[in-house]
């Protein structure tokens, strides 16, 4: 004969344990997607503060010519100096307008 007592028994088992698995599996979920945040708003928080580096270093540069010693950023100085000549330029093509 069929133990139904025991079948709700097993079900209501198995069930639970199901529920404590798929609270695991959230949590485990969650963690990793807080991590995953972390993760770009330190990238996000990095870009910034080189930004701000670059800006400290072009200011620099400005104010006391030859501070900047290296090829690379000598290139990016000069191209952004050629970069706000052009812009000058445009903004006062827009303001004779």
């Amino acid at each position: 004969m069929f133990d139904w007592k025991k079948m709700k028994d097993d079900v209501g088992k198995g069930i639970k344990g199901g529920a404590q698995s798929v609270s695991k599996k959230a949590g485990e979920i969650t963690a990793e997607g807080q991590r995953k945040v972390k993760v770009f708003n330190l990238k996000r928080k990095i870009d910034e503060q080189m930004g701000e580096l670059g800006k400290a270093i072009y200011q620099a540069e400005k104010a006391t010519k030859g501070t900047i010693t290296d090829e690379a950023a000598k290139a990016v100085f000069k191209k952004i100096t050629k970069d706000q000549a052009e812009l000058k330029a445009l903004e006062k093509k827009i303001k004779k307008s």
